[in-house]
């Protein structure tokens, strides 16, 4: 690529790798830089991973971040997660190598759907954190425009961006969730870890709270119930001491787990999710899954 000047002219760099042979990510979380990009492109310079678009360290607001992507308005980077990924998160701003000079948007598409957008971040302003849901999507693009005055200087840092992908799993008789009442574990041949959680519900003294289930982004996400039962019997759910979500389940025998799905809003960062039921005696409970 020829050599130019690193403001005031418009230099493109645009690459682009296709689908064929596109990879979803594996479970767990991942920096957005490290995944293999299916095309990309910028207003001026290259992209980087894990520096800004002149080399150096990702700075923004004076505070310095060892993972991300770097790059210039106007500028893609597009990610394959085929469906596999909950939620992006990512600290935006422009690089502090540009002082005060700088004006940029970020915004977050999944398969052409905007999903979160930075507004107007200005030279020396400290990073703004976005985060989105990413349930579903298969095709992610990082987008960074100018604030319609020009890519003068418009170094744009996706700090610390990173991607939740797979599924989680919380049992629901870990030492660190929260049992009230009658409530408490008992055997179980065929449950994951060999135990599930018993008599919750049939008053509000017996419910059970499984604590610090994580999401990186706030948004609501599919969450499914391992639990035994013979019959049917109602389950009322609290996400963060939100309102109850009644959930009734059915089953053939107490020593067989069964799964159904519902939708929880989670918060970015710990969750607890609540298990009660009043007036009734709810079905045993094994684990919960996220994603």
């Amino acid at each position: 690529m020829a050599s130019v000047p690193s403001h005031g002219v418009v230099m493109y760099e645009v690459s682009s790798a296709g689908t064929t042979n596109a990879t979803a990510p594996s479970a767990g979380t991942h920096s957005a830089g490290d995944l293999p990009r299916l095309a990309f492109s910028t207003g001026w310079g290259t992209v980087r991973t894990d520096s800004s678009v002149d080399g150096n360290a990702l700075t923004i607001g004076g505070t310095a971040y060892g993972k991300g992507i770097g790059t210039h308005a106007d500028s893609g980077v597009h990610l394959w997660l085929g469906g596999a990924c909950r939620n992006f998160s990512a600290q935006v701003g422009v690089d502090d190598e540009v002082g005060a000079n700088g004006s940029v948007s970020f915004q977050v598409y999944g398969d052409g759907r905007l999903l979160t957008t930075s507004g107007v971040k200005q030279g020396g302003q400290a990073a703004t954190h976005l985060s989105a849901s990413t349930t579903g999507v298969k095709e992610l693009e990082l987008r960074v425009t100018d604030a319609r005055d020009g890519i003068d200087y418009d170094h744009a840092d996706w700090a610390d961006a990173q991607l939740a992908c797979g599924s989680v799993t919380y049992e629901a008789e870990a030492a660190g969730n929260t049992r009230s009442g009658a409530a408490a574990p008992r055997a179980c041949t065929a449950c994951s870890g060999g135990q599930t959680m018993g008599d919750i519900g049939n008053t509000p003294a017996n419910y059970l709270v499984v604590n610090n289930v994580t999401a990186a982004a706030a948004g609501n996400q599919p969450m499914a119930i391992t639990y035994e039962l013979s019959g049917t019997r109602s389950l009322f759910v609290s996400v963060n001491g939100g309102s109850d979500t009644q959930v009734t389940l059915t089953g053939t025998d107490w020593s067989k787990p069964t799964t159904s799905t519902v939708t929880v809003p989670l918060n970015a960062g710990a969750n607890t999710v609540k298990f009660h039921n009043d007036t009734a005696y709810a079905p045993d409970i094994d684990a919960i899954t996220i994603g």
